[in-house]
């Protein structure tokens, strides 16, 4: 195993599985690597004082304890520590884990970054606010408005998918602009829903699309075109395959910079939580940051 010296701990025990974690065993294998490892409870968000406080000191690497909110929160910072970055997923939808193949069980993501094995990222920003998964405007954001934190704590992504389900059936048609790159021509459309994806995996395990890669500089779009509850409800299980960018009823873009103006101002979901509205400036921050994942051979998608 790699040496990999001393690391910070951010951990939030408010997050899902956060309060009753044990993670003992899972430390004891970082540290029987010679890691020295020093905990900050950051609660539902970083304490960007003691944090920074906490960096003046020499750590050589940070470990997340925290769903994809907490990474959300944190991501800037993280980005300006330059720092790799370990997780241990604690979250709802652990989509970002997902992603990185990180295991959900505590003992084996504490191997991964054990093991010491990284690869850069690249991280998508939506208004100067940067994103791991996906960025959405529409259904998603009203689910994330009506979704109850002790729903969510609860009954985890069953919650969202009882929620998303009342709010596709309610689906409120909205007209947008998007403009693909410096100086593309504007596409002007009715949509229920338009997500911008940076990573393979988002809401809980959907699947962005079949060439998503967080590793690729590269931004995808999907904008779902109005249609009954019937028809929207079919095409459901292609969500999870990361299909539903082949049907007409999608419109699908790849691109490094998206612009999206709305006929009247819509809220932004960013990784599960609400930032501002609409218009959205997106593009991309190419190998933004440095995650601990598993070794290519252990991976589940090599090379995704």
């Amino acid at each position: 195993m790699t040496r990999l010296g001393k690391a910070l701990l951010l951990i939030n025990r408010k997050s899902r599985s956060g309060a009753g974690a044990d993670l003992r065993a899972g430390l004891d294998v970082i540290r029987r690597n010679g890691v020295e490892i020093d905990e900050i409870s950051i609660g539902d968000g970083a304490n960007q004082e003691v944090i920074n406080s906490s960096l003046s000191r020499k750590y050589d690497f940070v470990i997340v304890g925290g769903g994809d909110g907490t990474l959300n929160r944190m991501a800037e910072w993280l980005v300006a520590a330059g720092r790799p970055v370990g997780i241990i997923p604690l979250g709802t939808g652990n989509d970002l884990a997902r992603t990185l193949n990180i295991p959900f069980q505590i003992e084996e993501a504490c191997r991964v970054i054990a093991a010491g094995n990284r690869r850069k990222i690249s991280l998508g920003k939506v208004n100067d606010k940067y994103f791991f998964n996906a960025a959405s405007i529409g259904v998603s954001s009203k689910v994330v408005r009506n979704l109850a934190p002790e729903n969510k704590k609860r009954w985890g992504a069953l919650a969202y998918s009882w929620v998303l389900l009342k709010e596709i059936y309610g689906r409120r048609v909205f007209r947008a602009e998007i403009t693909s790159g410096d100086d593309g021509e504007p596409l002007r459309l009715r949509t229920i829903q338009i997500t911008v994806g940076n990573g393979r995996y988002y809401g809980g395990g959907l699947v962005f699309s079949k060439e998503a890669s967080i590793y690729k500089p590269e931004l995808g779009l999907f904008a779902i075109v109005p249609q009954d509850f019937l028809k929207l409800m079919k095409m459901a299980p292609l969500f999870m395959l990361g299909r539903h960018t082949e049907l007409e009823q999608v419109v699908f873009l790849q691109g490094k910079k998206f612009v999206i103006h709305t006929h009247r101002p819509k809220e932004i979901d960013v990784d599960g939580e609400l930032l501002g509205k609409t218009p959205a400036f997106f593009d991309l921050d190419p190998d933004a940051l440095e995650f601990f994942v598993p070794a290519p051979q252990n991976q589940t998608n090599p090379g995704e």
